[in-house]
């Protein structure tokens, strides 16, 4: 379970140094951010020049938890507030992407297939070793003011900070440069899988989380040992939780689940005792629009529990798919019978917290795809479609989407 305690993350400075239970290891945060921060070379002190727009700062705390809802790592960010920056004068592009969920589920069932390893890395403090082009000036951090011969000084940044509009981009192109260097070659199919053929090696970026997946544990210590003579990285060896889920490898299967982040989801929605249900939703169901457009609903609330669901789908449960399209067509006005299936969902991942996809290296075989659709069913007559690809025996992608047209034939 999750302690109350586990729960209890500052939501400012003050709160912090005050914490009833975890004070000092809180300030031991902030003061690890801040040096990293200054080792860095993150801002220098100046004088605001006339007329130059003045972004300000908080201190943000996470605890970082294992599969099991432990805690191992109490996390301090100083984080810019970005949205005072100016379009066109503090940045301009902010696009970034990220790996495909789906093609995190390929590598695994590949490595159960093929016996392939799978490490991660963490780079430390990612964000903060972009250079920034634009010219930004920030106040400077709460606990750490200084003064000097010159008063009101401010922080010009100088490199990339968390916050800040342009943080992803200018680190993501720091580390596809470098990749490259080292013989990497970036997919067509995901623009963060890059692939060295030769050692045939994949690595997958999530901002600052990495994936390293091969056969030859030897080739992938070389590539740590690169990717750590360049930047200042956190091996976390073979990898056993990412992006909320746990890995589990036995004999020629890999497993994966989310049993950490459902609890937390659980206990985040009061539904820590809800009794478990065997299907997503209830056997012919079909959901309308609200009768009454003053629905006494909370939409937040009901955004956040199709939000919560959605990643659980996204990650280890296929079979939310046709739940969530349904239940994401009512989130700007949802009525009481949207919320209560919703809430089912909830209780159904409620006796899934230890189930997943299981890819299993025994049965080997080529792609399946499975794809259907009814007739024009709903309200509107639009047809909703679905299709799911299995690899070692196992749900790899998937998808239940309501058409764009109505169709009047089958092969239409």
């Amino acid at each position: 379970m999750w302690s109350e305690s586990a729960q209890m993350e500052p939501q400012c400075f003050e709160e912090t140094v005050n914490h009833p239970v975890y004070a000092k290891e809180w300030i031991m945060a902030i003061q690890e951010e801040y040096e990293s921060l200054m080792k860095n070379g993150t801002w220098e002190l100046v004088e605001l020049p006339p007329g130059k727009n003045l972004v300000t700062c908080k201190w943000v705390f996470k605890a970082k938890h294992d599969a099991n809802g432990n805690i191992v790592r109490f996390k301090a960010r100083l984080v810019a507030r970005g949205f005072a920056q100016a379009c066109g004068i503090d940045y301009f592009e902010t696009y970034v992407p990220v790996a495909k969920l789906t093609m995190y589920r390929v590598i695994f069932a590949l490595a159960a297939l093929e016996q392939w390893e799978i490490h991660g890395m963490d780079v430390i403090s990612a964000y903060l070793l972009g250079i920034l082009d634009e010219e930004i000036y920030m106040v400077q951090p709460e606990g750490f003011v200084k003064t000097g011969m010159k008063r009101n000084l401010v922080c010009r940044i100088l490199r990339s900070l968390y916050g800040l509009k342009q943080e992803a981009r200018v680190w993501n192109q720091n580390i596809p440069a470098f990749l490259i260097k080292i013989s990497f070659v970036r997919s067509g199919a995901d623009p963060c899988l890059y692939v060295d053929t030769k050692r045939n090696i994949y690595i997958t970026i999530w901002v600052d989380d990495l994936l390293i997946a091969g056969m030859n544990r030897r080739d992938i210590a070389n590539v740590k040992g690169q990717l750590a003579g360049e930047f200042e990285m956190k091996d976390l060896g073979e990898l056993k939780h990412f992006l909320g889920m746990k890995i589990s490898r036995t004999n020629n299967k890999i497993s994966i689940d989310q049993g950490g982040y459902i609890c937390q989801v659980l206990e985040r929605y009061e539904m820590s005792n809800s009794k478990p249900v065997s299907t997503p939703l209830a056997p012919g169901a079909r959901l309308a629009k609200a009768s009454d457009l003053s629905s006494d609903v909370d939409s937040k609330l009901y955004q956040g529990i199709l939000g919560s669901n959605m990643y659980g789908m996204l990650c280890t449960s296929p079979d939310l798919a046709f739940p969530i399209e349904q239940l994401s067509q009512f989130s700007s006005n949802p009525a009481n019978t949207h919320f209560q299936a919703g809430k089912r969902a909830m209780r159904y991942l409620q006796g899934m917290q230890t189930t997943g996809p299981t890819y299993n290296g025994e049965i080997t075989g080529p792609i399946q795809g499975y794809c259907d659709a009814d007739y024009g069913a709903g309200e509107d007559r639009k047809s909703i479609s679905g299709y799911v690809f299995l690899l070692g025996c196992a749900a790899i992608s998937r998808q239940a989407k309501k058409q764009t047209t109505v169709a009047q034939s089958t092969v239409e």
